[in-house]
């Protein structure tokens, strides 16, 4: 988990790129490329012209089903003297099978039979084969390109549609500068380029090309015109399955206390700070031992307000936690969480109401996804942690001093001893 988790403290450690825990806070659903694919999650960006693009779209639109309704007026006399010709070929096999004449005057099921041995008779479904291909091949020749051309501006539309579909739900949650967030995720490895479709507002040329690197399209090659570019980028194995699991904020959280204590001058070891560990019957997403902190991680899926039902619940959930937290031992609760600012104090509210009722002697912070709050706290932890580190430090220090004059007085005796 070394490796996606250290981008994120390093952004961390610099204010200028502390937007990029954003990302932390946004739940895997915004990432999922398709529902049924959980695992496979993607960041999308779009740039150029992009209120052009319903105008791009609806002209394609136009231009396709006027060219398509040509066709049928064009290929319309055809159908029907086709028809014409399998009436009449029907007739004379009905005037010369008197027994499927009988049948279609009975009921509805020998009717019907009657029919399906007529058309077999006649062969229509072949002849009708025949004509489809014969007037697509004879269309294909006056207006296919033209039409194969709208109908691939169509596909490009439809894809740049979900890009910025997918960009417009990512900003929800993310910094509303896309295309700074992919960047700094791209230096990290975080993220590798997938796709690029652009599509130009003016002459409706398009370009697509899967890529693992960007292909700087901005201008049309035709026209010169900006063009609307759409581009999907896919995150790393090793982050989507923290993504996916919910885990990339626990092991942010736990790795930033760990090097923040260590900068403090004093070696702490990893196995202090526990991503999801059970003290006694209690999984905590991230516990300090030396501290007896625990920390509790909750990523909704939604941007919008929590209603108050699924609020509710995990309200209860909490309460039932801090109940196994005393149990424990514990002694503080750090909540983090996505909800929307304006929730939090009615969390914390409900959470302080209930220990107090039960006079329980513990205490709860609840914090939402506001970088500089969210690491003044976890400063807090480090600089508590360190100064627990420190302090057993000195006391081993001490207690090495004291083993050592001992064994000194012990060496003096024996030779006095020894001399005399």
């Amino acid at each position: 988990m070394e490796s996606p988790i250290s981008c994120f403290v390093a952004a961390a450690l610099t204010k200028e790129h502390r937007d990029l825990l954003a990302v932390l806070f946004a739940p895997p659903e915004v990432f999922q490329a398709f529902p049924n694919i959980p695992d496979f999650l993607v960041i999308t960006n779009v740039r150029g012209p992009v209120k052009e693009l319903e105008e791009i779209e609806e002209m394609i639109q136009t231009e396709y089903k006027v060219r398509m309704q040509d066709v049928i007026i064009k290929i319309w006399p055809r159908v029907l003297n086709s028809m014409t010709d399998y009436t009449t070929e029907i007739a004379k096999i009905l005037v010369s099978e008197p027994s499927l004449q009988t049948l279609l005057k009975e009921d509805e099921k020998a009717a019907r039979t009657a029919m399906l041995l007529l058309i077999e008779r006649a062969n229509i479904v072949e002849k009708t084969n025949a004509l489809i291909w014969d007037i697509i091949r004879s269309e294909a020749k006056e207006h296919g390109l033209s039409m194969i051309r709208s109908l691939m501006g169509l596909i490009m539309i439809s894809v740049l549609r979900y890009i910025r579909n997918k960009a417009n739900l990512e900003i929800r949650f993310l910094d509303e500068n896309l295309s700074r967030t992919i960047s700094l995720l791209k230096k990290c490895d975080l993220v590798s380029h997938v796709l690029t479709v652009a599509v130009c507002p003016r002459c409706l040329n398009y370009v697509v090309a899967f890529a693992t690197a960007d292909l700087g399209i901005d201008k049309c090659p035709s026209c010169g015109k900006n063009m609307v570019v759409g581009e999907l980028y896919c995150l790393s194995n090793d982050y989507a399955a923290l993504k996916s699991s919910r885990k990339d904020l626990p092991y942010f959280i736990a790795k930033y206390i760990l090097v923040r204590a260590v900068s403090s001058g004093f070696p702490v070891e990893e196995d202090k700070v526990e991503v999801n560990r059970y003290v006694k019957d209690v999984e905590i997403d991230v516990y300090i031992k030396d501290l007896r902190v625990g920390i509790e991680c909750k990523i909704f899926s939604k941007v919008e307000p929590v209603d108050q039902a699924t609020m509710r619940n995990w309200i209860n959930n909490l309460c039932e936690k801090i109940d196994k937290y005393v149990s424990a031992g514990i002694k503080e609760m750090l909540v983090v969480t996505n909800v929307p600012t304006d929730q939090l104090a009615s969390i914390h509210e409900a959470l302080i109401d209930y220990i107090r009722k039960r006079n329980y002697r513990i205490n709860v912070k609840v914090l939402g996804k506001e970088p500089d709050q969210l690491l003044e706290e976890l400063d807090k932890l480090a600089k508590s942690l360190a100064k627990r580190r420190r302090c057993h430090m000195k006391r081993e220090a001490e207690e090495r001093a004291r083993k050592l004059l001992g064994d000194l007085k012990l060496f003096k005796g024996a030779s006095s001893h020894d001399q005399a």
